[in-house]
């Protein structure tokens, strides 16, 4: 969440306060501002104890004297007394309502201490008197972007600041912040994939997001995939975003459905993703899905729908470093379970203006806790033409299951920004050293008769560690048609001990902004 930094009395800025608020009815002598600045000196020289002598002197001398009241009120929170630093400020606007810019000071406290009801009455109360206040207008419209009211009246409160001063970083920064969080946003993506399994397939979707509130933010997806061989699978899926802007956090809830042209009747889909912001670019993210598993051949005929657990830490974005810490789970209907732990990082070895080049590693561990591989059917191999300790072809089903699988990698990105509307974006994770063990279904049978088949008690499984050079490559091109539309295009290699792929697409993004 950007947020405007409102550094609580600093220095210079509360001793200027005695020059900018006069008093009312009071005859300020030299002496009174003598022992103001002495105890200002004080508090400087973190001497709160000897500063609240002072000031407790000077109070009972001038009880409304606004200027004091300010600076006392600073004191007591610089002693991180929060609950007698607001008793002090309740009592001060009730004995004294006329006193407008303790209201802002209460306001800016209760809105660093996140207590937005009461911060919002009082800025209300401050801004009937100075409606243009940057500061309070800059409050009101984050505290109200917080509280999940309506992005409109955020708009009216930044509209105050950005009228006279329209390069004003912070309202610009959090009227941008606004608008991409609460806009309508729908993304339509289609492409084609083939593997060497072989898998090929044409696939479409279509999202769409939508802000009535910040614990309602409904959204939808729909997937649809044409495969060579004839089958289609379709999901759909809804969910609701219940968001807690102030704090970072989120909670996504939702389900759907699953079917293939091949399934008897379609399985329910559900899940939810828990996200805090660690920092304004560091994401703790948590799920847990009943998801359906759509990547082998077997998995096209049979419905494999395994509970899966995802679980990350880190940024994607990021003006130096950028890096993740990754896990996750996939529990099987039949007691089996993958499990997968990674982890990447970029440094930016160049970062100008057009141009960023970025390397870094990659490492990647996954374990099964067993093996599901079996021959391929039907078995061409006799037992009159096949050798004692012959590999029979065999391919993992349903679903891959990788033992002692670890993968380290050199990591690069490219991005070059040719305009403000055109970006490319080429990234690779060649791999240096990689090692699983790979599976074989081995015949150790003996001799047979005539052109009998081979007996499935004669084949056996045996793993072998196997080094490979597994590849990732990526070429993106963005294209940004309006503020609110992009058109994305994408190449992507991957070369694994599974298989071989290349992947096109094309999407549209667009918003329909609210403002």
């Amino acid at each position: 969440m950007v947020r405007s930094i409102f550094l609580m009395f600093s220095g210079i800025f509360a001793w200027k306060i005695l020059l900018i608020c006069p008093s009312i009815g009071i005859a300020q002598t030299q002496g009174y501002y003598d022992s103001l600045e002495l105890a200002r000196s004080k508090m400087d020289e973190k001497k709160l104890i000897e500063a609240f002598e002072i000031l407790d002197q000077l109070e009972k001398q001038f009880p409304g004297e606004e200027n004091l009241i300010r600076i006392k009120g600073q004191a007591l929170y610089w002693s991180q007394d929060f609950e007698l630093t607001k008793s002090f400020f309740r009592t001060k606007i009730s004995s004294f309502p006329d006193l407008q810019w303790i209201k802002l000071d209460y306001g800016r406290i209760l809105y660093e201490l996140h207590e937005n009801k009461e911060a919002k009455g009082i800025l209300d109360q401050f801004l009937a008197h100075q409606p243009e206040h940057p500061e309070a207008n800059q409050m009101m419209a984050t505290l109200n972007y917080w509280v999940g009211q309506s992005p409109k009246k955020s708009y009216d409160y930044l509209e105050k600041i950005l009228i006279p001063f329209p390069d004003n970083p912070s309202a610009l920064e959090l009227q941008k912040e606004i608008r991409e969080g609460t806009s309508p946003f729908f993304k339509i993506i289609t492409g084609y994939f083939s593997d060497s399994q072989p898998l090929q397939f044409f696939n479409f979707q279509q999202e769409g997001s939508f802000y009535l509130h910040s614990k309602i933010q409904p959204g939808y997806s729909l997937n649809y995939r044409s495969y060579s061989m004839g089958t289609n699978v379709f999901s759909i899926q809804a969910w609701n975003k219940i968001g807690w802007t102030q704090t970072g956090t989120s909670l996504l809830l939702r389900g759907g459905m699953a079917s293939s042209s091949i399934w008897d009747g379609a399985e329910l889909t559900f899940g939810g993703v828990f996200s805090q912001r660690i920092s304004k670019d560091i994401e703790l993210r948590a799920s847990v899905d009943r998801e359906a598993y759509f990547y082998t051949l077997a998995s096209l005929q049979e419905k494999i729908i395994p509970l899966v657990f995802r679980a990350e830490l880190g940024r994607e974005v990021s003006s130096t470093w950028t890096g993740k810490v990754l896990f996750q789970r996939s529990n099987f209907e039949d007691n089996n379970s993958v499990q997968t732990i990674s982890f990447w990082g970029l440094y930016p070895l160049m970062n100008q203006n057009l141009v960023r080049i970025d390397l870094g590693y990659a490492f990647m561990t996954s374990d099964s806790e067993e093996v599901r591989f079996e021959p391929n059917q039907p078995i061409l191999n006799r037992p009159n033409n096949t050798a004692i300790g012959e590999v029979i072809p065999g391919s993992y089903t349903p679903y891959f299951t990788p033992i002692h699988q670890q993968v380290h990698g050199l990591l690069a990105k490219l991005n070059v920004n040719f305009s403000g509307n055109v970006k490319l974006a080429i990234s690779g994770n060649v791999g240096v050293y990689a090692e699983i063990d790979n599976p074989n279904t081995i015949y150790y049978g003996g001799p047979g008769v005539g052109n009998a088949p081979i007996k499935p008690s004669d084949i056996f499984l045996e793993l072998f560690p196997t080094r490979y050079n597994p590849m990732d490559l990526s070429a993106e091109i963005t294209c940004n048609l309006s503020s609110g539309t992009s058109l994305k295009m994408q190449y992507t290699y991957q070369k694994t001990i599974f298989f071989e792929s290349n992947a096109i697409q094309a999407g549209l993004n667009f918003r329909i902004w609210n403002d």
